[in-house]
């Protein structure tokens, strides 16, 4: 009894902790308990967990599938026990018809080889394996004809496929050994990423064992309901595990029995990682100081993520799964004596009762020899060392003098003394993008278009900020106490990190376009146009992204993957990938609005930052939020993109550039309009809550809106008229791409679109945010500034009158219909004007 009621409670801990570790994140708390301890439960997070556990499990399932239909394809064609070569019905009849027709031998072999090519591209092969296979049938045909094949009933696809080559004798041993490789392999994956990446506490100096000690259990007990829980509690198991077997038991025939056969063969696995894990765990702990653990923790990261990249290559088909059959093929059964393989005895003609009793069998001694071995790892006692910060004694080690001082030096002296912060924030970044290489494509084919690598390269270095600049105020924890003590305001002493980590993606960014430039050996200057975007959008955003996670990092938080708030992170990948549309913009002014627009950005952001750092350690001292000038630069730049992705996509479905303008205006406007009101939903009066609404009566404010778009719209109207004058603006004007739109499409979208949508940004949101921190005229001239940016370079000077004009009489009358009004008189004027 002592036993069960301390693994329920042991399960229960560690269900518990996994919990609060994936959902924190997603919780808020209720207005009012902002010094609670926990996060308070909401439906929502459990409904988004459930969403990514099915994703997940999906993702498992489909690349279950893709290996063992991969294997399958790569055994070779199956033949029968006469040596006709099998293939589908569907195959053999078109075979049939094209003997019966009568055409010439050039003909002929021309139409068969589309069929058996047709018939190789149905099998989940490389292109390589495509040609051969199809070459090697053609060969057959011409030696054969239609007698050296047969028509057999095709593999069922789907996620839980069918494969007849279980059913052939001379084919099932090595099938079973290639599934017993991939189950040794997905262990291995397994096994060092519950001690890399994946285990919390291994690198902590506090052992959570410690606290289970205190228990009044034996040691015995301790361990086994240890091993227990995390052989339960393991949700490595439901995603990979189970989907794998599943399918695996599913392609033999089994059927519904395949369920009971995977569940039974996902708890064996479980509890014999289970019982590894805890083992080796206690034995690194007895073995190794915590300075040492946390270097041993890069390594099982490194070689953890080998082992999924190389399942991930099985599902792809290619040189890897040949290399794997051809293994299993001219191997023995030792592949099928790992504990790991016994779950695939029940593909054999063994009895599953059998398997069974030996699965419990060698599960129940692997479960014992590791509870004995952990006890009398700690019959000394639990602890190996007496204090956190022994050392060994010894020749001293260099000096790293050649670093930099300072705040930076601290940062580089940590990346170099702990390994596995160095693989978390820079290596992991470039072998994930590495992988999605070498499986969507080549880094040679990305080189030979310039513009898609400079694309590649910025994407890399902002992918490299996630981990680095993001994480600038997470990764200080408890020492962040210490930065307070400095003469040097935080927020500067973060501005100080932000530059190593500006550097860090910076130098990611260069390598790959150096390299890409090697490849494309055909540069032009405006290549060089593309890689400075690049280079610029990597500095900008490694402050916008450190200004990000200034802002939505909780200090005070004790596990550090929960201090950043999940929404922050996704608004960062949304930010940088709007940036992207720099590189493809159509015109130089475009891309430097977009890198303006950037800039201001980033400077607003550390606007906030600056307000905030006092109050990092008291939150709840701190002041409310408002609507800032980075909200409004936000929808801005949002506004901004999506106008021109959504004018891309309307005008590639063959829309024409009318409706495609006003398309392109109404979405962009309603959609960063709802979601801004989606942001603020709980105090929508904050947006323009620096203006008491109502100090002019409607009527007054739309009559002074009339009177100052009658104004902007002659200074308009004078300056089209000087523009003859002055042969610079006359050649900028003639060379500014004309718009051909019929005047309906015109009016709704000069009158009636951009100044609904505009003005709610530029006026509400951007003068608004600057207004509740700077001088009216600064507010007006900067919000002004920033409309004529987004606007073509020779509309820049009347575009900014009117801007000015619009702030003006929004700051006058405080509702926002004035300056629509302003605007939409103004667009009118200009475009009768301009007819």
């Amino acid at each position: 009894m002592t036993l069960l009621r301390t693994t329920q409670l042991m399960a229960g801990l560690l269900l518990r902790r996994f919990l609060n570790r994936t959902l924190a994140g997603m919780r808020r708390k209720k207005k009012g308990q902002e010094r609670t301890g926990t996060g308070r439960k909401k439906t929502g997070s459990v409904l988004l967990m459930l969403y990514i556990s099915v994703m997940m499990g999906f993702a498992g399932f489909s690349v279950s599938s893709n290996i063992l239909r991969s294997v399958s394809a790569a055994m070779g064609p199956t033949r029968d026990a006469q040596g006709h070569i099998e293939v589908s019905h569907r195959t053999y009849s078109q075979l049939e018809e094209l003997e019966e027709r009568q055409q010439s031998v050039e003909a002929r072999g021309r139409e068969s080889r589309m069929i058996f090519w047709n018939d190789a591209s149905r099998r989940n092969i490389s292109p390589e394996q495509l040609t051969a296979r199809s070459v090697a049938f053609q060969k057959h045909y011409r030696q054969q004809g239609i007698d050296g094949f047969v028509g057999v009933a095709e593999d069922e696809g789907g996620f839980l496929p069918e494969l007849r080559a279980w059913h052939r004798p001379e084919i099932q041993p090595i099938l079973s050994r290639a599934m017993s490789m991939i189950l040794l392999l997905l262990a291995v994956w397994r096994y060092f990423l519950s001690l890399g990446s994946a285990n919390q506490d291994l690198g902590k100096v506090e052992w959570n064992t410690e606290w289970f000690f205190t228990f009044p259990a034996q040691t015995r007990h301790l361990f086994a309901a240890q091993t227990l829980g995390h052989a339960l509690v393991d949700p490595f198991a439901w995603i990979a595990s189970l989907p794998f077997l599943l399918v695996l038991f599913h392609s033999t025939g089994m059927g519904w029995n395949a369920l009971p056969a995977a569940l039974g063969g996902m708890l064996y696995l479980s509890l014999v990682m289970a019982a590894l894990r805890v083992s080796s765990e206690t034995w690194l702990r007895k073995r190794f100081a915590p300075a040492r653990l946390k270097n041993l923790q890069a390594l099982f990261t490194l070689v953890g993520l080998g082992a999924m990249f190389t399942l991930f290559m099985l599902s792809r088909g290619g040189a890897a799964v040949f290399w794997l059959v051809d293994a299993a093929r001219h191997g023995s059964g030792v592949w099928l004596a790992n504990p790991f393989a016994l779950p695939v005895a029940l593909c054999t003609p063994l009895s599953p009762w059998l398997v069974g009793a030996l699965a419990a069998g060698v599960g129940a001694c692997v479960f014992a020899a590791a509870v004995n071995a952990c006890a009398w790892m700690v019959r000394d006692g639990l602890i190996a060392t007496t204090s956190a910060y022994v050392g060994r004694r010894g020749r001293s080690k260099a000096s790293l003098g050649f670093l930099s001082g300072g705040i930076i030096g601290k940062d580089i002296r940590l990346l170099l003394r702990d390994r596995n912060f160095l693989v978390q924030t820079l290596v992991m970044p470039v072998l994930m993008v590495g992988f999605q290489v070498s499986m969507n494509g080549s880094l040679a084919a990305i080189g030979g278009n310039f513009q898609h690598a400079a694309t590649f390269a910025y994407g890399l270095g902002a992918y490299v900020l996630i981990a680095t600049a993001l994480s600038v105020l997470s990764v200080e924890g408890n020492a962040l106490w210490m930065l307070y003590a400095l003469p040097v305001p935080i927020y500067r002493i973060m501005l100080r990190k932000t530059l190593l980590w500006a550097g860090c993606a910076l130098f990611y960014t260069v390598t790959t376009l150096a390299v890409c430039a090697h490849l494309n050996h055909a540069l032009k200057l405006v290549d060089l146009v593309y890689a400075a975007l690049a280079c610029a959008g990597v500095v900008i955003y490694a402050f916008i992204a450190s200004g990000i996670g200034m802002l939505g990092t909780d200090p005070l938080e004790t596990e550090v993957k929960r201090r950043i708030r999940p929404d922050m992170i996704q608004l960062y990948m949304l930010l940088a990938a709007m940036f992207g549309y720099a590189i493809y913009a159509p015109s130089a002014w475009t891309r430097l609005g977009q890198l303006v627009l950037s800039s201001l950005l980033a400077y607003a952001l550390w606007q906030k930052v600056r307000d905030r750092a006092p109050y990092l350690l008291d939150p709840v001292s701190a002041p409310p939020q408002q609507v800032s000038l980075a909200d409004g630069l936000i929808a801005a730049l949002a506004f901004f993109v999506v106008q021109g992705l959504t004018m891309l996509i309307a005008t590639a479905s063959g829309l024409a550039q009318g409706p495609a303008i006003t398309v392109a205006f109404s979405t962009a406007g309603v959609l960063v309009v709802f979601f801004t009101l989606l942001h603020f939903r709980k105090k929508p009066g904050a947006i323009f809550a620096w203006a008491s609404f109502g100090r002019e009566g409607l009527a007054r404010s739309l009559g002074l809106g009339f009177v100052v778009g009658i104004g902007a719209g002659a200074f308009g109207v004078a300056y089209l008229a000087a523009m003859q004058f002055f042969p610079a603006l006359e050649q900028l004007r003639e060379s500014t791409p004309q718009l051909h739109i019929e005047g309906v499409w015109m009016a709704l979208s000069a009158v009636v679109a951009a100044p609904l949508t505009e003005e709610f940004i530029f006026r509400g949101l951007v003068f608004g945010g600057m207004r509740r921190s700077l001088p009216l005229m600064v507010s007006v001239l900067g919000s002004a500034g920033i409309f004529a940016i987004c606007h073509p370079p020779v509309s820049v000077l009347p575009v900014f009158v009117m801007g000015a004009l619009a702030a003006l009489g929004f700051e006058r009358t405080g509702r926002l219909v004035t300056p629509i009004v302003t605007h939409m008189v103004y667009n009118a004027i200009a475009l009768f004007a301009s007819r």
